[in-house]
């Protein structure tokens, strides 16, 4: 258990040490094959698990770098600029639109899409607010808290599949379990902007918008089923931020909220875009939103095998089209020079991700089929009734070296089940906080955070992009494994 252990624990020390992610998860990379020969895994088999993880890493890397074209061309035609003071037209202030964005927009966008990319897209919004690079890219980072139903909660049906138990009630577990990471995640988006006291000033925003999300997601699982939950609770969200911020005598704004409508870049009295700008900025999303639907139904009518039917309703091929018709439809002149120039700055900004990307998945694969996860599992269960306190922090660990949920599932939620079957636990409680847990940390996980810097201007620092979400992500799992030691008691 202890050399098991020592892989995630040396890239994440790298990481806090604020290493660049590729070189850190190269670190953990290389610890866990220094390791490796006290395991004694099958050469055979580990090649085959390297060898069958080829198209889910061309999938994901893709996805990466179609996301990161979409940001770019956004940027190139000024639609992420009217998309950007639409959002802010609908609050009267900055914190509530932070909030909008961190637990609303940011939520819907993962939800829909999933692989981070409502990062990459919620990140230039930000910036219409005032905000810097920076500061936009960790509200963007701390916005990724639907991840369980990211991509349709694809994560979430692995691990109930892996754990044998139904995956809308998986889905409902998991999302009883959200609120303290939604709220820690609220509080640390507006505290990145406002501070700690201007954040605390607000708990209540913050409360009502966290509960909105909540409430949403959770709703929406038993009514609609798990796969659409996050982006219905989203829009939920959203609307009880909108209809907070306009909360007032006669509709009208604060003087407050003008002040810091003035300090994030729209100064009172502004004209919004006109609804027919605010909807040619909304078309990119439609598209996206449209062909993903249309082809997740056509797929599901023929019944068209894999691997083209994985490739026909993945965000891999339907981003860069996007992009493209955005490209097309946005420019007037000078297509040729500027879908070059978007092209290449995607491709300066992905490298470093991709490279990333790939080296965390190989350290998850490697942990996985060397049969280190399971000894970290199985050495914690031997703890006995007090190991449900260290299983929200298990599955933490599976998201921070995998960068997915559906990574960090396939390699802890079979180990979870048989550990709550070993210790006479519910396995449907065991198993949410699994995933929940597990779908958190990806925030903080190298691929994560090499795509949050790709969206830092250059010139402008880059590092502690890290510390924050990670503070938040910690405190929710403490209070997860409070909960858990308190709901899942084992038999005396």
């Amino acid at each position: 258990m202890f050399l098991a252990c020592l892989p995630p624990v040396a890239a994440g020390f790298l990481l806090l040490r604020r290493v660049a992610p590729a070189w850190a998860a190269f670190g953990g990379l290389v610890t866990g094959l220094a390791v490796l020969p006290a395991f004694r895994p099958s050469p055979a088999a580990l090649g085959a698990a390297l060898a069958g993880a080829i198209p889910l890493a061309a999938e994901v890397l893709l996805i990466l770098y179609g996301g990161i074209i979409l940001f770019a061309v956004l940027r190139s035609t000024g639609l992420h600029q009217v998309l950007g003071q639409g959002v802010a037209s609908l609050a009267p202030d900055r914190p509530r639109r932070v909030l909008l964005v961190a637990l609303g927009v940011a939520p819907f966008l993962e939800s829909v899409i999933g692989f981070g990319v409502g990062m990459i897209m919620a990140a230039p919004i930000l910036r219409e607010f005032g905000l810097s690079s920076r500061l936009a890219a960790l509200v963007a980072m701390l916005g990724m808290v639907s991840v369980p139903w990211g991509a349709w909660a694809p994560g979430t049906l692995v691990a109930s599949e892996l754990a044998g138990v139904d995956f809308d009630a998986l889905g409902a577990a998991s999302a009883r379990l959200m609120l303290p990471a939604f709220l820690a995640c609220g509080f640390a988006a507006l505290a990145a902007v406002e501070g700690a006291r201007g954040a605390l000033r607000r708990a209540a925003d913050v409360a009502l918008a966290a509960a909105g999300l909540w409430m949403g997601i959770w709703g929406a699982n038993l009514l609609v089923g798990t796969a659409p939950a996050g982006a219905v609770g989203s829009a939920a969200a959203a609307g009880t931020v909108v209809a907070l911020a306009n909360w007032g005598p006669r509709g009208r704004p604060s003087a407050a909220g003008c002040a810091a409508g003035s300090a994030a870049g729209v100064p009172p009295g502004a004209d919004a875009p006109s609804r027919i700008a605010f909807g040619r900025a909304l078309v990119p999303y439609a598209v996206l939103l449209g062909t993903l639907l249309a082809a997740r139904l056509v797929v599901g009518i023929t019944g068209l095998p894999d691997p083209a039917g994985r490739w026909l309703r993945s965000p891999a091929l339907w981003l860069p089209v996007t992009a493209a018709i955005t490209l097309c439809t946005g420019l007037r002149s000078g297509r040729r020079a500027a879908a070059a120039e978007a092209a290449l700055w995607a491709f300066h900004r992905w490298k470093g991700a991709a490279a990333a990307t790939l080296l965390f998945l190989c350290l998850g694969i490697l942990m996985t089929h060397a049969g280190m996860a399971n000894a970290l599992a199985a050495g914690a269960a031997r703890i006995g009734g007090a190991y449900v306190l260290l299983a929200p922090w298990l599955g933490g660990l599976g998201g921070f070296l995998t960068g997915t949920n559906t990574g960090a599932n396939a390699m802890f939620a079979a180990a979870q089940a048989a550990a709550a079957v070993e210790l006479g636990v519910p396995v449907l409680g065991m198993v949410a906080f699994q995933n929940a847990a597990a779908s958190l940390l990806t925030m903080v996980s190298g691929p994560r955070v090499a795509l949050a810097r790709t969206l830092v201007d250059e010139g402008e620092s880059r590092q502690d992009l890290v510390r924050l979400p990670l503070a938040a992500d910690l405190a929710t799992l403490a209070a997860w494994s409070l909960l858990a030691g308190l709901t899942l008691r084992p038999p005396l």
